[in-house]
């Protein structure tokens, strides 16, 4: 009969946790790469980036309607770099805990 007895099975849960997110890396890996054969990479990309864009833009118009040109390009460059940050120093603080 079989049991799920840590005796029986001495793969811990972290360890199958662990093969399992290693399986489903490999499995994305392929994916992408089958897919970045059949199509051309900057085009899968382009919708991604001007939507990725516009997010900036539309939340600069929402804290301040009235900007346009430059005020507008600098105010949507400010909040890319605010977004970079915030990631890198999540990037940081995760590190940290490794």
């Amino acid at each position: 009969m079989f049991t799920n007895s840590t005796r029986d099975n001495p793969t811990s849960k972290s360890d199958q946790k662990s093969v399992e997110a290693g399986l489903q890396r490999s499995r994305a890996r392929i994916g992408g790469l089958a897919l970045h054969i059949k199509r051309d990479s900057y085009e899968i990309a382009k919708n991604a980036r001007a939507g990725f864009d516009r997010r900036f833009v539309e939340e600069a118009l929402a804290i301040n309607p009235e900007l346009d040109g430059v005020a507008l390009e600098k105010k949507v460059g400010l909040l890319r770099r605010l977004y970079f940050t915030r990631l890198a120093l999540k990037s940081q603080k995760k590190r940290a805990k490794s």
